[in-house]
């Protein structure tokens, strides 16, 4: 008992670690058990604004926006990533969710499949990235906007004429963020209005209301007159448009007009104005580059005019380079402080995009050279300062240069982004650290020029990746490996060459006697000698000779390589069997435990996992059954075939489409020889492989939720069949066989009797026959049930009698009315002197019981003759008449009535 104690107090202790681990972590931490959030880390309330309990309430993808951001729908997706994930697939995505309050977060998750306690569950990591993603975002358009001011300059000032000047700006701010409508106004030399000279995407209404537009009364004029950056975020409701011109707007779709003046010196030139069909705020970074456009167009066109020369264009380059330093010293700021490592490669000289693929990667790799490095970038490596990194080529650091050249591939073919590749990273020390890089190329003129990389540490991460990993693959009880590791360990072992999958061996074994001793000593003890399986037959698999897992509870698996020789094998295998049942030491008693193996060999018996293991199980029960330490795969005494199970698949459709049909075989009573009735026989007339007996699909029945409503479909049409017979004159009664697992439902009297009822069936006319082994099972409740239906009035009979379980004071307990002596006695009967004598005490019993007796399998009429002479009631059997259809009994009965 102290051990156990012991143990319980570090399974204790280590529990808590991990809650504390569990709990400490800056990452929120789900467990999921499939759609159901069973529990979560301190972390998670606190990311998703609310409490423990209130998270719990609801599964994760019901704090998501209806649609992800790929279009998909939220629920839609989650469920097919957890069902990856649950099925042994790790999943790694970007997601949205919405907090308590209602506002949107980025998470980056990770779902990998758990086993706890037995059961399969998912556990997803989450790690906020809002930020992150909102730094790439704003990074990427500060880039494209200086690209598109350096263009802007460029073209502006080298073109002399200023309706030139103007289709360069509507075709740059169409580059930048692709407004439907743009048109550039000249300020007249009155100063009163403003004169379209230039547009695109404007319909013939909106140029004819907008060809000129007042300083005093239109959006555009008030930005002229007030020098600054005006917008409309819908104009159905701004009183700054002249009526004309809004409808002309909203006639042309247009919700959003941004006017942003061309400044030059003090005053104003003109005016460009931008139409959003969509409603839209701008965000301050977005003003300052339109300000910044409206600045360099005011400058150029002030420079065409000749008002200016070389003094405006000084001017106006002065002001770019004001506007990227300042720009700069943002960016520097951002890369200083960021989170993450952020390293920029300078390809020189730059790489042209229109080569092969094959060529840019190659000239990439050579030309790229670290060109700016932040400190975080330093410190995850180890060194201190940049000039100890910067001019060395791309990948210089890389732990595995493969992994590089994978890497600058996918960046290439992904149009120059790269997304969340993790790679080793060799640090200054040589030691490696695991990063995941993202990276953006920036291309101008055709060329690929520079490439921004950021780096996230992710050893972190990867350590717990690896101890949930192994959490996944093994067993929390023994350490040994888990089902789904012996499952990918075959998939390995089948996928590699010939000579490696040669005498491959798969053996279930199953503890003998295991439950007896949980039930005597108590599961702890039980735990104990399942612990104490895996040292013993590890010893004897070492030296690749094999590997061994626990699959739940008293079982376990071994896989055997190399072993061809059947004879070398089997002496393996008796080496493993006597392993285990060697004595052991348990809570102070020596206890001998033995065990069952099923032995299943590739490629004779299966070509995959699935298949190998299936048969080993097969195997192993056979090896119970026969009493025998092994057994090996027998495909001939496999009952649990694809074929058997669809066939059971397929029979709760034939119930439910009358697939089925009745057959009728006649009982003849002998004092005096007349027909008395028929006992109905249910067929199924298979679509595909016929007409099928009731030991083809009954067993199946008596397995499955089948057998209720097949019991029923044959009352149903039996009692149908008995109106039909009856309203043609026929005096009969009908037999039912009712199953042992009928007795066992509580609503089967009431189902019996509404059938009764919906066909007018006297209950005396209908006999239910039961076997005396659907009694044994839960006796009290089968009389119970036989009771209840008695009481209806329908006669009750026991079905092969003598063949089950005959206790004569059970007997005289039950509600019955007839025994049905079993076939196997009475057609023996003339030739051997015992079944003649069990004949004979079974009528003898029955009657002084008050019962009848009906002999089943009379064949010849010698038979017939003795048991007439022994008294017996009733006979059924082939020399009475065949199982027939409904129509061939009809004209038998009336045949035998005649006679």
């Amino acid at each position: 008992m102290t051990s156990a104690s012991n143990k319980r107090h570090a399974e204790g202790s280590e529990a808590s670690r991990y809650r504390a681990m569990f709990d400490a972590t800056g990452e929120a931490i789900l467990l999921m058990d499939g759609m159901r959030l069973v529990d979560c880390n301190a972390r998670a309330p606190e990311m998703f604004g609310c409490s423990r309990a209130e998270l719990l309430q609801r599964p994760p993808h019901l704090r998501s926006p209806l649609f992800q951001p790929d279009g998909e729908t939220s629920a839609a997706k989650a469920t097919a990533l957890l069902v990856a994930a649950a099925g042994g697939v790790p999943q790694h995505f970007e997601w949205q969710y919405l907090r308590s309050d209602g506002s949107l977060f980025t998470a980056e998750v990770n779902l990998n499949s758990v086993e706890c306690d037995g059961c399969r569950q998912v556990v997803a990591v989450l790690r906020d990235i809002t930020e992150r993603k909102r730094y790439e975002l704003e990074l990427e358009a500060r880039n494209e906007s200086l690209r598109l001011l350096n263009r802007i300059s460029e073209s502006l000032h080298r073109s002399p004429e200023i309706g030139s000047i103007a289709e360069h700006t509507i075709e740059a701010l169409l580059s930048y963020n692709r407004p439907p409508m743009v048109a550039v106004y000249l300020l007249d030399s009155d100063g009163e209005e403003l004169r379209l000279l230039a547009n695109h995407g404007f319909s013939d209404r909106a140029l004819r209301a907008g060809s000129r537009l007042s300083i005093r009364d239109s959006l555009s004029g008030l930005a002229v007159v007030g020098e600054q950056l005006l917008w409309a975020e819908d104009i159905r409701q701004d009183g700054r448009l002249q009526a004309a011109s809004r409808d002309a707007f909203l006639a042309a779709g247009v919700r959003t007009l941004v006017a942003v003046p061309l400044l030059y010196q003090n005053g104003a030139l003109g005016v460009f104005l931008l139409g959003f069909r969509e409603t839209r705020r701008l965000p301050p970074h977005e003003r300052d580059i339109l300000n910044a456009i409206g600045r360099t167009v005011g400058l150029a066109m002030a420079n065409a005019r000749n008002l200016q020369g070389l003094k405006a264009e000084m001017k106006v380059r002065l002001r770019t380079e004001e506007v990227l330093r300042e720009s700069n010293e943002r960016y520097q700021a951002y890369i200083a402080n960021s989170s993450d490592g952020i390293v920029r490669y300078d390809l020189e000289p730059p790489v042209p995009i229109d080569l092969p693929v094959g060529e840019q990667i190659r000239l990439i790799g050579e030309r790229g050279r670290i060109a700016e490095v932040n400190p975080q970038a330093l410190k995850m490596q180890g060194y201190r300062h940049a000039e100890e990194v910067v001019g060395e080529p791309l990948g210089s650091h890389a732990a595995e240069p493969r992994q590089i050249a994978d890497a600058i591939d996918d960046f290439v073919r992904h149009g120059y982004r790269l997304s969340r590749f993790e790679a080793g990273i060799r640090n200054v020390d040589g030691s490696v650290a695991w990063a995941e890089i993202s990276a953006i190329g920036m291309v101008e003129g055709q060329k690929l020029v520079r490439i921004w990389s950021t780096l996230r540490d992710i050893r972190e991460r990867r350590e717990h990746m690896a101890k949930l990993e192994y959490q996944a693959t093994h067993d929390a009880l023994t350490g040994l490996p888990n089902r789904k590791w012996l499952v990918g360990r075959i998939d390995e072992r089948l996928q590699a060459p010939q000579g490696h999958r040669a005498g491959l061996a798969l053996l279930l074994i199953d503890l003998d006697r295991f439950k007896e001793i949980n039930d005597t000593l108590g599961h702890h003890v039980g735990d104990l000698l399942l612990q104490q399986v895996g040292p013993r037959l590890t010893p004897l698999l070492a030296g690749g000779v094999g590997d061994i897992a626990r699959l739940g509870g008293d079982e376990f698996a071994i896989l055997l390589y190399g072993v061809e020789d059947r004879q070398r094998l089997e002496a393996q295998i008796q080496r493993l069997l006597d392993a285990i049942h060697s004595s052991y030491r348990l809570n102070g008693m020596d206890l001998e435990v033995g065990a069952s193996a099923g032995i299943a060999l590739y490629p004779q018996h299966g070509a995959d996992a699935s298949t190998l293991l299936r048969c080993a199980d097969v195997a192993m029960y056979l090896a119970k059954k026969e009493a025998s330490n092994y057994a090996f795969y027998r495909p001939e005494q496999d009952d649990y075939t694809p074929q058997r199970l669809l066939l059971m698949t397929e029979l709760g459709n034939a119930v439910r489409s009358d697939q089925l049909c009745l057959y009728f075989q006649p009982q003849v009573g002998l004092d005096p020889r007349r027909p008395v009735g028929f006992e109905a026989l249910v067929r199924w007339q298979h679509p595909r492989r016929g007409l099928l007996l009731p030991g083809d699909f009954i067993p199946l029945a008596e397995i499955s939720e089948h057998i209720g409503p097949l019991t029923l479909w044959v009352i149903d049409h039996a009692l149908a069949q008995w109106r039909l017979w009856h309203e043609q004159g026929m005096d009969c009664s009908i037999a039912v066989n009712l199953s042992p697992r009928n007795l066992m439902d509580e609503r089967c009297p009431a189902n019996i009797r509404r059938l009764l009822e919906r066909h007018g069936v006297d209950p005396h006319c209908l006999e239910l026959e039961i076997t005396e082994s659907a009694i044994i099972a839960d006796p009290d409740r089968a009389l119970l049930v036989l009771n209840e239906i008695h009481a209806l009035g329908v006669r009750l009979a026991i079905d092969d009698f003598g063949t089950g379980y005959s206790s004569l004071s059970y007997l005289k307990k039950l509600p019955i009315d007839s025994l049905k002596i079993d076939l196997s006695f009475v057609r023996n009967m003339l030739d051997d002197d015992q079944d003649a004598v069990i004949v004979n005490s079974t009528v003898n019993l029955a009657h002084n019981l008050g019962l009848q007796v009906v002999a089943e399998g009379v064949e010849d009429r010698e038979t017939l003759d003795v048991l007439a002479a022994i008294r017996c009631d009733q006979v059924q059997g082939f020399h009475i008449g065949r199982p027939m259809p409904a129509e061939a009994a009809l004209a038998w009965w009336q045949g035998a009535a005649k006679d």
